[in-house]
This record gives structure tokens, sequence and C-alpha cells, in this order.
């Protein structure tokens, strides 16, 4: 989907934030060097791979790099406790974690080793108990740094016919706001078939310039932003914090045509 959409509008923006851009050849080229890089560190089909990260263009490049090598999405909130994150960590099976250093005082990592009572700094979570399956963490900005050397991104695209609809695409945690957050499985099929079948309805096309606060860790995010413009071959964009006055910025700045929030939203 991504070098159709690469091939059809070569030089049009897939994803904008505040202060970076890419364009749908941009997103293919990069993903691929990302996805070579995955797949060096020992990233392979069905492999899990957690992602702590606020809306921006590099949380879409992850996801992408990710499920194009036939590796399992398992976005992560980054307004969870440690315990929870931990708790999510362990049940979804997460063995490779990309993650921010911080975000709004979160210290994900640091957080993680203070919940297992390991020491700050010097703690190993590999290899620990509670998450039995967890081989490597790494910053967003390490992965970025190592993408360098990575393996020649000329071996993504076998890897990615490989890739079947009935394959499991990304493993989504339910808001837990009538019980514990849920697991829910999607497979490659079943996500684009669902945001597939609501883009007419949401008036969502090539034309679209969709601007999107929620957070692409939920579904909401996830498909009715990422996926929807993917799929729709529009223009999606976002932005870590929403706040009024750089908002309204952003919407007239890239001549926004759609917005999708809270409810609440617009009002504030």
């Amino acid at each position: 989907m991504v070098q159709s959409r690469a091939a059809r509008h070569p030089t049009k923006p897939m994803v904008i934030d505040p202060v970076r851009r890419l364009s749908y050849s941009e997103l293919d080229s990069s993903t691929r060097v990302l996805a070579a890089t995955l797949v060096g560190a020992g990233v392979g089909k069905g492999a899990r791979v957690g992602l702590i990260m606020a809306n921006g263009v590099r949380w879409v490049q992850i996801a992408i790099a990710v499920t194009r090598i036939g590796a399992v999405l398992v976005p992560l909130s980054t307004l969870l406790p440690p315990r929870e994150l931990l708790a999510q960590l362990r049940v979804a099976a997460v063995q490779f974690l990309v993650t921010v250093e911080e975000f709004r005082g979160h210290r994900y990592v640091d957080d993680l080793r203070a919940a297992l009572g390991l020491p700050l700094g010097a703690g190993e979570l590999l290899g620990h108990p509670a998450l039995p399956a967890l081989r490597r963490v790494w910053t967003a900005d390490r992965l970025t740094e190592i993408a360098a050397e990575a393996a020649p991104a000329s071996i993504i695209d076998p890897l990615t016919r490989t890739v079947t609809g009935s394959d499991l695409f990304a493993i989504v945690f339910t808001s837990g706001s009538s019980g514990p957050p849920k697991g829910v499985l999607h497979s490659h099929a079943s996500a684009l078939g669902a945001v597939q079948s609501g883009l007419a309805s949401r008036c969502i096309d090539a034309q679209t310039r969709l601007y999107l606060p929620l957070p692409f860790f939920w579904v909401g995010g996830l498909g009715g932003g990422v996926l929807s413009a993917l799929l729709a071959g529009a223009t999606l964009v976002t932005e870590a914090i929403p706040r009024p006055d750089t908002t309204l910025r952003l919407l007239e700045r890239e001549r926004v045509t759609l917005f999708r929030g809270w409810p609440s939203k617009p009002r504030r």
C-alpha cells in the first residue's frame, strides 16, 4: 500500500506535524531503511514491537516500518502508569520496544525499572521474569541513529510480499474505561477493511487534509487517522500536544479541510 501510494502521489505530503513533514515518496523510502534496521536487529515476521511515542511524523514512520515486514505493532499509551505499562508489555508478549526517552514527565524506561525494583540507570529489563518475552529496547532517537548502519533496504520488498491479509497487524489495547484494558488483535485484512469501508461516510478522500489530535496509540488515531490517510491518499496533520493557540495556527498554515477530534475539543 505504501509503495502504491508513493507511485501515485510521490510529492504529496502524507503526514505533517508542527516541525516535520513527509511526502508519500519519503515515507516509502524512509520506512524501507527503518524496516531494514529492524530486520538487522532480529525483528521478523510475527515479532511483537511495542511503540511508546506521542503523535508525529516519527510515530507513523516507525509503525509503517514495523508492519511492512509483517511484524506486529503494539501501540502503547503515553499516559500509562508504570504498573499498567508493565502489564500490557507482558500481556502482549512484546519482544522489542521503541520508546521516547521522556514525554510529559514520563521517563518510560526508568519508570519500568522502578516498577520492577531495579536501580535507575543500571537495572536490566531484558531477561527479567516479569517481562520474559522482551529482547531489546531502543529509544526512538537511537533507532534513527542506527538506521544508517542498516542492511540494504532492497531486502524489504521480498519480505513485504510474504505478508498476507490474515497475518496479525496490530494489538491495540482498549481504554479500560469499563474494565481492565484488553489487547484486541487486528489482522491486516480486518484493520484495512474496516477503515476502507468507512472512508466515504467520514468524508475522507485524496483531496482531504485531515487534522487529527486523537492519540495514534488508540484505534481512533491509528484507524481514523494514519490508516485512513494512507488508504485514501490523503494528508494527515497532527501534533503531540494540542493547544488552542498552536492548533489554530497549524490548521491555518496547513489548510486543513477536515477536523476530527473529541466532541468537546472544538468548543474549547
